[in-house]
C-alpha cells in the first residue's frame, strides 16, 4: 500500500514541478488561436458569435489531454452526466440538461448514430481517432435536427487533410494489460485532400460488478479495431464532395449477475457513410446535400445463444444557405428518414418513415446583436406530426467585453423501437415527449481576453416525460441548472480552465430524476514551458439517485488525472498520464465498479 500511494503521488509532484519552472522569458504574449466554425447550427458561424450555449473540444485539447475515448471529454462538460457500466468498452450513456440519454442526439460527421431500439447512443466504444472536433449544442435543437434532440446535439467531425502528406505511427500501453496502436497518415495529393486513421486498442480490463453484486468477478476484457476515413476534392471553383467513413469493431467480456453464469460477451460492429455534395448555385445561395447511412449489429453471446440487434439508419438531408443581404440570412431544407430496427430473437423488426421540413433565419449586426428565429415540421408514420420552434438572441458589448444571450424553444423526443413495439414492453400508443426550454445568461472577457468566465441559467419542462423502465408517460418533469465556467490565462503559458453545473431534475412528484446529479465540477490546469507539457485534472460529482424505485444514492466522489508530454525531437512525443491519481474507490453507476489508480506511457512518431 504504500508503495502504491508513493507512486501515485509521483506524477502530482512531477506535475507541479514543471509549473514553477520559469520560461526564458519573464512573460509571454498570450497567443490568439484561430476561432472555431461550428457546423451543427447549420449557419455559417463562428463559436464566439453563436447566440445559443454551445462548447467545443478542439483538436488541441484533444492531445493536451491524451484522453482516448470522446466520453472522457464529456465527462467535464457543462449540463452533462456520464453513465457507464464498468471498464473501457462498456455501455457508457449521457444525459443532458436532465433529458434521458435517447433525448441527445449524437452524429458523427453529421451522420446521426443513435440506435432506433433503445433510443440512445452507446459511446463506448467511440474512440478520438482521426477526429479534429466535438461539437456540444445545450439546449433544445429539434426545430433544426428533429426528434431525440431535446437536452441537446454532440457533434463530432473527422480530421480535413492539409498541406503536403505526413503520416504517423503511435503506441501506448498501461494498466490493466493495456495496448493501443495507431497508423494515420493526412495531407494533400494535387486537389484530392484526405486523412486516414486505424487502430487496435485490447484491454484485460476489470470486473464490471463490484462488492454490491455476487455474480461472476472475473476480468472484463475489452478489444477495438477502429478505421476512420475523409477524403474530398474542390470542383468547379466553389462546389465541394466529401466521401467521409468510420468502421468499428469491439468485444467486450461482461460479468453476469448470477455467480453460476457464464461470462457474456457484447459484439459491437458499427459504420458509418456519408458523401456530402456542396455547390454555390449564386452568389447568394449554397446548397449542401448530405446523403448517409449508418449501421450497427450488437449481439450479445450467452453460451449457446446469440441475440443479435441491428439498427439501420437511411437519411437524405438538403440543407439550402442563403444570403439575403449584410446582415440577414437564412437556411432551410429537408430531411427524409428510413429508420430500421430488428431483434431477431425476440422476432420484432419495424420501420419508420420521417419527413423533416425546417427554416430558420439569422439576423447579424456586426457580430454584436445576432437573433435567430426558425420552425420545424416532421411528418412521421409512428406518432402524431409535431411542430417546433426557437428563438434566440445574443448582444456583444464591445466596450466591456460583455455578452448577453437568451433563448426559448421547443422540443420532442420520439419513443425508442422498443418503447413502441418490443413484445410485453413497448407500447405502440405512447406519446412523443415534449420540452419548452428557456435559457439566460452571460460571458466577460477581462484583460484581453486573458480572463473569461461565465454562467447561463436554463429552465426545461417536459411533458409526456417516458419512464425509461416501464416505456409510459408520466405526467411532467422539470429540469433547472446553472451552467458557468472560468477560462483564465496565466503567465508563463499557464491556463486554468473550470466548469461547474448545478441542476436539479424532478419528476411530478419533486422525486429527483435517476443519474442526475445536483452539482458536476471540473477543473484542468496546463502550462506549456518549450518541448512539455503538463496537465493537471479534477474530477467532482455529489451523490446521484440510483436506477432502484427506493431512496439509495450512489456516493459523491473526487477524482485526480495527471499528463505529461515531452517532445523529444520534431518527429516523436513521448506520453504519460494517470487516472485516478489517488486510487479512490468510486461508483459512476450503482453497483458497477470504475477504475483504481492506472497508468499509461507511449509515443507517437511522425514522419
Amino acid at each position: 500500500m504504500r508503495s502504491k500511494t508513493i507512486f501515485s503521488i509521483f506524477p502530482v509532484a512531477f506535475l507541479f514541478y514543471s509549473l514553477m519552472i520559469q520560461p526564458s522569458k519573464a512573460a509571454e504574449e498570450i497567443i490568439e488561436l484561430d476561432a472555431i466554425k461550428i457546423s451543427t447550427s447549420r449557419f455559417e458561424q463562428y463559436e464566439s458569435s453563436y447566440p445559443g450555449s454551445v462548447t467545443v473540444i478542439d483538436q488541441e485539447e484533444i492531445e493536451t489531454s491524451q484522453k482516448t475515448h470522446v466520453v472522457d471529454f464529456l465527462r467535464e462538460q457543462l449540463g452533462v452526466d456520464v453513465s457507464q457500466n464498468g471498464p473501457m468498452g462498456t455501455n457508457a450513456t449521457i444525459i443532458m440538461r436532465g433529458a434521458d440519454p435517447d433525448g441527445v442526439l449524437v452524429m458523427v460527421d453529421g451522420v446521426q448514430v443513435n440506435s432506433n431500439t433503445v433510443g440512445d447512443f452507446n459511446f463506448g466504444n467511440l474512440n478520438v481517432d482521426n477526429i479534429e472536433r466535438i461539437e456540444i449544442l445545450r439546449g433544445p435543437q429539434s426545430t433544426i435536427w428533429g426528434a431525440d434532440a431535446v437536452g441537446g446535439v454532440i457533434n463530432i467531425i473527422t480530421k480535413k487533410g492539409k498541406k503536403s502528406p505526413s503520416h504517423f505511427a503511435s503506441f501506448e500501453l498501461g494498466s490493466f494489460a493495456t495496448f493501443k496502436e495507431s497508423l494515420g497518415s493526412s495531407g494533400m495529393l494535387n486537389k484530392l485532400d484526405y486523412s486516414v486513421t486505424i487502430s487496435r486498442t485490447d484491454s484485460q480490463g476489470f470486473s464490471a460488478l463490484n462488492h454490491r453484486f455476487l455474480g461472476s468477478k472475473t476480468d472484463d476484457n475489452f478489444e477495438n479495431t477502429t478505421l476512420s476515413a475523409r477524403m474530398g476534392t474542390d470542383f468547379l471553383n466553389d462546389g465541394r464532395i466529401d466521401f467521409i467513413g468510420r468502421y468499428s469493431k469491439s468485444a467486450v467480456g461482461i460479468d453476469d449477475f448470477e455467480a453460476d453464469s457464464e461470462v457474456r460477451q457484447y459484439n459491437n460492429e458499427a459504420f458509418q457513410i456519408s458523401v456530402p455534395i456542396q455547390k454555390s448555385l449564386t452568389d447568394w445561395w449554397d446548397v449542401k446535400l448530405n446523403p448517409n447511412i449508418s449501421y450497427d449489429v450488437v449481439k450479445d453471446e450467452q453460451l449457446t445463444v446469440t441475440d443479435p440487434i441491428y439498427n439501420r439508419n437511411y437519411t437524405l438531408d438538403l440543407q439550402n444557405n442563403l444570403d439575403l443581404g449584410q446582415n440577414l440570412s437564412a437556411v432551410f431544407g429537408m430531411e427524409y428518414q428510413i429508420l430500421n430496427g430488428n431483434n431477431v430473437t425476440s422476432d420484432f423488426k419495424q420501420d419508420v418513415y420521417n419527413q423533416g421540413y425546417f427554416l430558420q433565419t439569422k439576423y447579424d449586426y456586426e457580430n454584436r446583436l445576432v437573433l435567430t428565429a426558425g420552425f420545424r415540421h416532421d411528418i412521421n408514420s409512428a406518432y402524431d406530426d409535431p411542430t417546433t420552434y426557437k428563438f434566440e438572441g445574443a448582444y456583444f458589448f464591445q466596450k466591456t467585453g460583455t455578452r448577453v444571450h437568451s433563448a426559448y424553444a421547443t422540443g420532442f423526443r420520439a419513443p425508442s423501437f422498443n418503447q413502441l413495439f418490443f413484445p410485453n414492453f413497448g407500447d405502440p400508443n405512447l406519446k412523443p415527449e415534449d420540452s419548452n426550454s428557456v435559457e439566460l445568461g452571460f460571458d466577460q472577457s477581462l484583460f484581453n481576453r486573458g480572463f473569461k468566465f461565465g454562467s447561463t441559467f436554463f429552465f426545461v419542462e417536459y411533458e409526456n416525460f417516458i419512464d425509461t423502465s416501464s416505456a409510459g408517460n408520466l405526467l411532467t418533469a422539470t429540469a433547472m441548472g446553472l451552467e458557468s465556467y472560468l477560462n483564465f490565462q496565466l503567465p508563463h503559458n499557464i491556463s486554468l480552465a473550470v466548469n461547474h453545473t448545478w441542476q436539479n431534475a424532478v419528476d411530478h412528484n419533486n422525486t429527483p430524476l435517476q443519474r442526475r446529479a445536483q452539482h458536476n465540477l471540473s477543473a484542468n490546469l496546463n502550462h506549456k514551458h518549450q518541448k512539455w507539457t503538463t496537465l493537471l485534472g479534477l474530477k467532482a460529482r455529489s451523490r446521484v439517485r440510483t436506477n432502484t424505485s427506493g431512496t439509495e444514492t450512489v456516493p459523491a466522489f473526487v477524482t485526480l488525472r495527471a499528463a505529461v508530454s515531452y517532445h523529444l525531437n520534431q518527429n516523436l512525443k513521448l506520453t504519460a498520464r494517470a487516472e485516478n491519481l489517488l486510487d479512490q474507490p468510486y461508483e459512476e453507476v450503482f453497483g458497477f465498479s470504475t477504475s483504481g489508480f492506472a497508468g499509461y506511457i507511449g509515443f507517437a512518431y511522425n514522419l
